[in-house]
């Protein structure tokens, strides 16, 4: 008599399972940095526009002190910040331009500090960059 054995023994199937939980682990951390890095290279991304778009605000002579993002979006020189973080909202903040020491030509030199606050990013926390570095 013949035996027909033409299945999977409990070793083989506790081996296939350990070595797709490790798979899966690695995996999962993998996307989970990639997303990290994305969303703060988008707030990154949208701190610059935020910058030029106050820096082209400061030169037509509309926009000195603190300037709220809001402001830039009503006169047009920016558009809607998504959140990075799937569409939680938008996000919110302020420029702050300041003249960056004493000038003796015409040309000024000025700094601006964008802060920036996206829900779902940084846990929501307002995050600030000086431009320009």
């Amino acid at each position: 008599m013949k035996r027909n054995n033409k299945g999977f023994t409990l070793i083989e199937m506790l081996a296939a399972i350990a070595i797709m939980g490790i798979l899966s682990t690695i995996g999962i951390v993998a996307v989970s940095n990639y997303l990290v890095q994305s969303r703060n290279k988008s707030f990154n991304m949208m701190s610059k526009s935020i910058y030029q778009a106050a820096q082209n605000c400061q030169i037509q002579g509309k926009c000195i002190g603190t300037i709220q993002i809001e402001t830039l979006l009503e006169q047009g020189y920016l558009d809607t910040l998504k959140s990075p973080n799937a569409s939680k909202g938008d996000c919110t903040g302020d420029v702050i331009i300041t003249e960056n020491g004493t000038s003796t030509s015409e040309y000024k030199d000025y700094q601006y500090k964008v802060c920036l606050t996206c829900p779902g990013v940084y846990k929501g926390v307002e995050q600030c960059n000086i431009w320009p570095n």
